[in-house]
């Protein structure tokens, strides 16, 4: 995550198959941590509000698209040793939670984008698809 300058991560992007998001909180200042760790999220509440900011991701080198998100959200997750605890996120953290907990179930965000969105990202989708064939034929990671 550091390597890459990403705001947050899911653990499916790195190959495990569990659901844990850890987000970058190094510039928040009611997060006394430089790292969110949430094991099993779930969003309890979102805004009515809501914000479409350009977004990329360490998944999709080079792609950038907009997406509307709520602008603040609650989220319920457990913490490394068990304990649930509630997050109040507004901003780029929450933005970025809800990013990585998208990972989480299997939804990358160019779907999510507007449809000209859509439209600008798509030759640069298929170059990295074309990219990761040529890569691994094999389909494997």
């Amino acid at each position: 995550m550091k390597r890459e300058k990403a705001q947050g991560i899911a653990a499916p992007q790195v190959g495990y198959n569990i659901q844990l998001v850890v987000i970058d909180t190094k510039e928040s200042a009611s997060i006394k941590s430089d790292s969110l760790v949430m094991i099993n999220p779930r969003i309890t509440k979102s805004s009515k509000a809501v914000v479409s900011l350009e977004e990329g991701c360490i998944s999709f080198p080079e792609v950038f698209c907009k997406i509307q998100r709520p602008r603040e959200i609650v989220i319920e997750a457990h913490d490394v040793d068990g304990k649930i605890n509630v997050h109040r996120l507004g901003g780029r953290l929450a933005r970025a939670a809800q990013h990585e907990m998208d990972h989480l179930k299997g939804v990358s965000f160019p779907e999510q984008a507007d449809p000209e969105s859509w439209k600008q990202v798509m030759p640069k989708l298929e170059a990295l698809e074309k990219l990761y064939k040529e890569k691994r034929p094999d389909g494997a990671f």
